[in-house]
């Protein structure tokens, strides 16, 4: 006896469509855009209503002007990615461990520009300055304990290292690159100093001689004649 041919019923669930998907896509990018763009000029523009000048605030208290700032460039070449997301995506590689590195570095640097502000870190925070209250966090676990100097070179340090991790640059790589950027540190700094010894230390000009004159020469004396016979 044969078995009866069983009917599969089509699920409820259906494949999403390229079309969609695209569309959506292009939906985030645009709003990701136009929240980027008008971030960017709330915060470069003053007087831009009620609304942009508490956005803008906001993200002052809790990045900085230069965190905020640079949140919304991030924003905007994410827009940018995702409009261009048929040509960026065979060259992304997302990583976790560079995601990890770009974050530390963010982080490191809001700490290291709060701390190198002034001492009144609160204050900083409270009227959107340094590096907002996330700043204020990080420069919270370091100052206390290292102080605000040896923080500042620590967090230097940490800074260097995130950017490595994040880029994937090895030992080598950074040692050479560091040995090329202060090679041209020295040569600014040597022309710099040429430069300013020529301007406050001018050389002293040369005193011009008297052109020669040739002597004018004197006629020559008559010969004496002797006198005539008497």
């Amino acid at each position: 006896m044969k078995n009866p041919r069983t009917v599969r019923r089509p699920s409820g669930r259906t494949q999403p469509r390229s079309g969609s998907l695209l569309a959506r896509r292009e939906l985030w990018a645009v709003l990701l855009s136009l929240i980027s763009v008008v971030t960017l000029i709330t915060l470069i523009f003053s007087g831009q209503g009620l609304i942009g000048e508490g956005w803008a605030r906001t993200l002052r208290q809790m990045f900085g002007p230069i965190g905020a700032f640079l949140v919304a460039l991030g924003w905007l070449a994410g827009s940018v990615m995702l409009i261009a997301w048929d040509y960026c995506e065979p060259h992304l590689q997302p990583r976790v461990r560079s995601t990890i590195g770009w974050l530390l570095a963010y982080l490191v640097l809001l700490g290291f520009i709060h701390t190198a502000a002034g001492p009144d870190a609160e204050a900083l925070a409270r009227a959107g300055r340094g590096g907002g209250y996330l700043g204020w966090g990080i420069s919270s676990l370091v100052t206390p304990r290292f102080g605000r100097a040896a923080g500042l070179v620590l967090m230097a340090i940490v800074f260097i290292l995130a950017l490595m991790i994040a880029t994937g640059t090895g030992w080598s790589e950074a040692r050479s690159l560091f040995a090329r950027l202060f090679g041209y540190l020295a040569s600014g700094v040597c022309a710099l100093r040429t430069k300013a010894r020529q301007l406050f230390f001018p050389p002293e000009a040369p005193v011009a001689e008297p052109p020669y004159r040739i002597p004018a020469q004197r006629p020559a004396p008559e010969p004496l004649t002797s006198p005539p016979p008497l």
